[in-house]
């Protein structure tokens, strides 16, 4: 997977212009540009002065002609901020994951009971297996200093909500119906760097979620955390598999 992108620095991560979470004030060059960011805080990683790559939108709709894609990390290296990018990954490296082996995508988007999940797939028997794919970018290592361990979610509860997202708990529900009900189901973490060694979930950001992803494993759901790295040559970002990590449930 290959991305077109230019050099860049942050100047203010909620553009002063348009303030916009999801909208940054950007230097390329000598010239300051808005640039729509999907990754918002990225956990705290990026803030004001942090090198980023950005890739260019010809849409005339938007206000930002720029998408942040990837970010700079000190010790680190180059990280997928794009959330949006997890389901292209997943579906351009489907046939590297052993545990998909005999499975082609049939369909995305698919709106089933009371939700809408990234995949359906299928194999020479017809028979069923859904998908959902979460983006990791975020690592915790307050509990492990020997681990570097990649955490989901991350972000903070808006208001009086359930969770920090709704919609991944809901996804969640779903999937341990979907496995109720006799179909495979899985929920599949994409991790766009290549440093941690476990995943973990959040359960100091987010204890009822945690505690719904590990009853969705002891009900049967499948959970699979996949790590990625980022290189950039030419301007040109590519993304490479690296390998399956662990998950670990105890908190």
């Amino acid at each position: 997977m290959n991305i077109k992108l230019k050099k860049a620095i942050v100047i203010n991560r909620i553009s002063k212009t348009i303030k916009s979470p999801y909208l940054a004030d950007i230097k390329i060059g000598n010239t300051i540009e808005l640039a729509h960011n999907p990754g918002l805080g990225l956990g705290g990683l990026l803030i004001n002065e942090t090198k980023i790559m950005v890739s260019s939108c010809e849409d005339e709709c938007r206000k930002s002609k720029y998408t942040i894609e990837l970010v700079y990390v000190d010790n680190v290296g180059w990280i997928g901020s794009n959330s949006y990018h997890s389901n292209k990954i997943f579906a351009n490296f489907i046939n590297k994951f052993t545990e998909f082996n005999d499975y082609t995508i049939e369909k995305t988007e698919i709106k089933l009971l009371n939700s809408r999940l990234d995949f359906l797939l299928v194999n020479n028997k017809n028979e069923k297996f859904y998908v959902e794919v979460k983006n990791v970018s975020s690592v915790d290592n307050s509990q492990n200093n020997e681990l570097v361990t990649a955490i989901f979610p991350d972000g903070y509860k808006k208001n009086n909500a359930k969770c920090i997202s709704d919609r991944a708990y809901k996804h969640l529900k779903e999937l341990i119906k979907l496995k109720k009900k006799g179909f495979r189901a899985a929920l599949v973490f994409i991790i766009q760097r290549d440093d941690p060694d476990i995943f973990k979930p959040n359960y100091i950001q987010d204890k009822i979620y945690s505690e719904k992803l590990k009853e969705a494993y002891e009900k049967g759901v499948e959970i699979y955390a996949y790590k990625f790295q980022w290189s950039i040559k030419n301007n040109i970002g590519s993304c490479k598999f690296i390998q399956k990590i662990p998950i670990i449930f105890d908190k």
